[in-house]
């Protein structure tokens, strides 16, 4: 996105620029490089209803990045970043199998990111390579952010999505005060028919921000996309919205019921243009010399979602289950309150998401706290409501396959704390 979207991002949810190294790197003397890194050290509980306490599930889902950042030469810089994961609390040799359901394993690494940036003549600026970018204007919804395979968690106090393999250029056009952007989309393509292409164009003016979307790929829905933010009066709106065709996308239809035999088919729209479509306001309070109170909303569209939870279990089995996007219907509030009076280095971000399709919800309260300005310590509270079986608490009986059967309790609360700290 822009930088204004950026540093808005950043305002709301304490979330740094991903590529952005942290305060007062490592200098190395050798070469024009810096190394560095973040540490998260994570402890997450989830309570369940009708669940003994000691059976309450405990994580500590663990994350390091480190990084090498190096300008070799003027307008010339790689980045490559890696990610190291681990979870003490996993026990793999388990007979049972809650941390493969959950995605959850005791050590991994991988690649978070790896590019090359450079420009011609200052008119064309190429960045090559597995990068973080986000496009789009939503806080908690994003569906024009077609880069990105994951979804964005709207609740998580930080973006942990790891960067996305593209060929991307962006050409500065002074006539609209914007920019175009083309990337090639290269994400296991191993044939040249494989690759797709994706563009944006943005502009700006009078207090108004826009962008124009379109993404294709052989085998996937064409995507077309727009977003657009400003300021009215006190307020500041925004919105998105994405329609796709093709792909054969998967929406199924009917009932569910291993008593009776009855499965749901997958209804046919590869014909039809599907809408997501996102609408927003926020309204910035300024209350002090430097302190801010912002109050925001936001609602989904979504026509690849569902009107109620019977479904749900099926979705699961065939992995179409994709929280925050599982219904038509969403609504969402949000309260920032940004290092408040003598509190300089603590924030607090309470956040409301609604399924308005099948009557559950999450409120989660985030707190950062700064101490020193780099360790952050983050904890956080969220609470499950609505009905049991649906999205945010999914419960219920199910065969296990062997003639008996797995009870999954609804969900009631989570609560964690994270610690963060930049080198």
């Amino acid at each position: 996105g822009t930088d204004q979207d950026a540093d808005r991002d950043a305002a709301i949810f304490g979330t740094p620029h991903p590529t952005d190294p942290p305060s007062k790197p490592i200098k190395v003397d050798l070469d024009p490089m810096t190394i560095g890194g973040r540490l998260w050290l994570r402890f997450d509980t989830n309570f369940f209803g009708e669940t003994d306490a000691g059976d309450q599930l405990l994580s500590m889902p663990n994350l390091l990045d480190v990084y090498l950042d190096a300008r070799p030469i003027e307008r010339v810089r790689a980045y490559v970043s890696a990610r190291f994961a681990y979870d003490p609390t996993v026990n793999e040799n388990a007979d049972d199998d809650t941390a493969s359901l959950l995605g959850q394993v005791r050590s991994d690494a991988s690649l978070n990111e790896l590019w090359l940036r450079f420009d011609i003549g200052r008119r064309a600026f190429f960045t090559l390579g597995a990068q973080r970018v986000r496009w789009g204007t939503g806080r908690v919804w994003n569906p024009t952010d077609v880069l990105n395979r994951q979804r964005l968690d709207p609740l998580a106090p930080a973006d942990l999505r790891t960067g996305v393999p593209i060929l991307r250029a962006e050409m500065p056009i002074e006539a609209i005060n914007g920019s175009l952007t083309v990337v090639g989309l290269i994400d296991e393509a191993n044939a040249i028919g494989q690759v797709g292409g994706a563009a944006r164009l943005q502009m700006a003016g009078d207090g108004i921000e826009a962008s124009l979307i379109a993404s294709a790929r052989a085998d996937e829905p064409v995507l077309l996309g727009a977003d657009i933010s400003a300021g009215l009066g006190p307020f500041d709106v925004y919105g998105e919205a994405l329609v796709s065709r093709g792909g054969k996308p998967r929406r199924w239809v009917g009932d569910f019921n291993l008593t009776t035999f009855t499965l749901p088919t997958a209804e046919d729209r590869d014909d039809d243009w599907i809408v997501q479509a996102v609408g927003g306001i926020e309204w910035p309070i300024s209350y002090g010399d430097d302190d801010l109170f912002v109050l925001g909303a936001e609602y989904l569209f979504n026509d690849a979602g569902y009107d109620g939870n019977t479904l749900y279990p099926w979705l699961i089995a065939q992995g179409d289950f994709q929280p925050f996007y599982l219904g038509r219907h969403y609504l969402a509030a949000y309260a920032v309150l940004a290092n408040p009076g003598e509190w300089d280095a603590t924030s607090f971000v309470l956040t409301s998401v609604n399924n308005l399709s099948d009557g559950t919800g999450v409120a989660r309260v985030n707190i950062s706290h700064a101490v020193r300005r780099r360790l952050f310590i983050e904890p956080y509270v969220a609470v499950l409501y609505g009905e049991k079986g649906g999205e945010f608490r999914f419960s219920g009986t199910f065969p296990d396959g062997d003639g008996g059967e797995v009870s999954i309790p609804p969900p009631l609360a989570q609560v964690g704390l994270w610690l963060r700290v930049g080198f």
